[in-house]
């Protein structure tokens, strides 16, 4: 679906309007051929005051369609027109964007648009209104991707604004950081939570066919278990959950499902959902453990990068460096494709399979948001990750056990820098560097961010 947002110019009553109107639509020509819908107003003279109320009252028609507001100055313009103008729609995120003079005849001329939208920015920075300002330059290339970035944000923002993601149980054995604020959610990012109860998959899961689960056996076997190494059981049982969850995910269109672990399915079905929530976590965000806000920060980055994020916890501190890894769960896509691997295990007091692959390497920004006194908190971190020597986790016989999906993570800014701001168990993990985006992010849905 096309990104809309709705546009205006603006030029001095004392420059040619046939120039600046010119330039203005030149902007929307170069948005319009990236896809973008423009809700174009006009162009406007800064001293034509009937137009600019007639241009407030076409914004309040259009721009609920849209995801921002961008007002292009192709020259000095008087900025109290503009701030009646756009006053009633300041929760919309706001671009001013600067057009660059040009030359003519041998000469430069420069319409000062510059001078115009600064103007603008005092204002309304002293209204705490948010806006992002992009300057084009002289005998450079538009800021057009500076733009097509600014709109793809404003509209995550708006999207997020009707997501609705789901916890499969509830804060996983009691744990606080589990807890969640669904008002606090909605509030500060727009995003629905919905709690399901377990009972209700497994209702689901009960009455799931053994005609029906033949394909996913199948595909699961073809792609996971060519030895059958796996016993049928356990792969009949994880095809009854994946087609009562995936039922429950299309029917509400959730983009992302968390699923209680040890005191949910470990407990009470008597297997782990590791598998289950890897498989899930190819078609949406997931994560275990009934973790709402790492489910949330994994939502917002995945909408943002395109990207898939998954979560790690902290296993052990080296040196300059923090072991991080999940106890089998791992979207197989960010595993190394040579090292795809499952196990099937009986540790923990329960059963189940494992995802006990490589997870991919390099360039990471690390991850999370948190409640902190009412607020939304988000967290960056930027490093490197590497694949860690050979490890298992304690609790299994005659050190047997398997590798989980695990990182070996040295930060940009120090492992000191970590340690003292940790705040809670989890921390969701994606590839390449991204703190900038989430910062412009957590900017117009008004999260506080960190970033390190």
């Amino acid at each position: 679906m096309a990104k809309v947002v709705t546009l205006i110019g603006f030029y001095s009553h004392a420059h040619r309007p046939e120039i600046a109107e010119k330039r203005v639509q030149k902007s929307v020509q170069l948005l319009e051929s990236r896809g973008v819908k423009v809700n174009y107003i006009g162009c406007l003279s800064d001293h034509d005051h009937e137009l600019v109320v007639n241009a407030g009252k076409k914004i309040s028609d259009t721009v609920n369609d849209s995801c921002c507001i961008i007002l292009v100055y192709s020259g000095w313009s008087e900025s109290t027109g503009i701030l009646d103008m756009i006053t009633d729609h300041s929760h919309f995120p706001l671009l001013i964007w600067s057009l660059a003079g040009y030359r003519e005849g041998g000469k430069l001329i420069a319409p000062a648009a510059a001078a115009g939208a600064s103007l603008l920015r005092y204002s309304l920075d002293r209204i705490n209104t948010k806006y992002s300002c992009i300057y084009d330059e002289i005998d450079a290339d538009t800021g057009l991707q500076k733009v097509l970035d600014f709109i793809h944000i404003a509209d995550c923002v708006k999207r997020l604004r009707h997501t609705r993601i789901a916890s499969i149980g509830y804060a996983c054995s009691n744990l606080y950081p589990f807890m969640y604020d669904g008002n606090l959610i909605k509030t500060e990012t727009g995003v629905q939570v919905d709690n399901i109860e377990l009972m209700e998959l497994k209702i689901l899961a009960d009455k799931v066919v053994k005609s029906s689960i033949g394909q996913f056996m199948d595909d699961f076997n073809k792609n996971y278990n060519p030895d059958s190494r796996i016993h049928k059981e356990e792969i009949e049982l994880l095809s009854r959950y994946y087609i009562s969850a995936s039922e429950i995910i299309e029917k509400h269109n959730y983009e992302g499902i968390s699923i209680k672990c040890g005191s949910g399915p470990g407990k009470l079905l008597g297997f782990t959902p590791c598998m289950l929530l890897s498989l899930l976590g190819e078609k949406i965000n997931a994560i275990c453990e009934g973790d709402i806000y790492s489910l949330l920060a994994q939502t917002i980055v995945n909408m943002l990068t395109g990207l898939k994020p998954t979560f790690l916890e902290i296993f052990e501190f080296f040196n300059k460096s923090v072991l991080m890894a999940s106890c089998g769960f791992a979207p197989f896509s960010l595993c190394k494709q040579d090292h795809i691997s499952i196990y099937q295990h009986e540790w923990g007091g329960c059963g189940g399979l494992m995802n006990v692959s490589h997870l991919k390497t390099g360039e990471i920004t690390l991850f999370n948001i948190f409640n902190e006194s009412g607020k939304l908190k988000m967290q960056t971190f930027t490093g490197i990750s590497a694949t860690p020597e050979i490890f298992q986790e304690e609790g299994w016989d005659e050190h047997q056990g398997p590798m989980i999906p695990s990182l070996q993570i040295d930060f940009d800014s120090g492992l000191e820098i970590f340690k003292e701001n940790i705040k809670g168990p989890h921390y969701i993990v994606v590839n390449g560097s991204h703190a900038e985006i989430i910062r412009k992010y957590c900017y117009f849905a008004d999260i506080q961010v960190e970033s390190f």
